[in-house]
């Protein structure tokens, strides 16, 4: 699994992998639009305050997405996602690791990394 930056092609399958305002809820709160276009869905992600990243299988495939960013001197991890149908194979603890490391040293935080974990189907 590789981690690299978000692309705006990630972005239109990221947008794919939910068709609900219940999901969308459950993933990033209750103040993201949706139905959502890709202008909204951007302005909400809040591109320019968190970093965005996707975790990609061995053949390229977009199986997760994430994101960090600092807050109270931590790293803060917020918006993780699997891929529909890559759920239940262990995928986000890769996620959780790699998007970790990365956050830890872009930021230069002394603290570990605040996951703030919602029960959801979408993990």
């Amino acid at each position: 699994m590789t981690l690299t930056e978000l692309t705006p092609n990630h972005l239109v399958e990221l947008m794919s992998w939910f068709d609900s305002q219940q999901q969308i809820t459950d993933w990033a709160g209750p103040d993201f639009s949706y139905p959502f276009d890709q202008d909204s869905f951007v302005r909400d992600l809040e591109l320019g305050i968190n970093q965005s990243f996707v975790l990609l299988a061995s053949d390229s495939t977009m199986v997760a997405f994430g994101q960090y960013s600092q807050k109270l001197d931590k790293c803060h991890l917020a918006r993780l996602v699997v891929k529909p149908c890559a759920r239940g194979k262990g995928i986000v603890g890769q996620l959780v690791t790699l998007l970790s490391t990365a956050g830890l040293t872009a930021l230069a935080v002394i603290y570990p990394c605040h996951l703030k974990m919602q029960v959801s189907e979408l993990g």
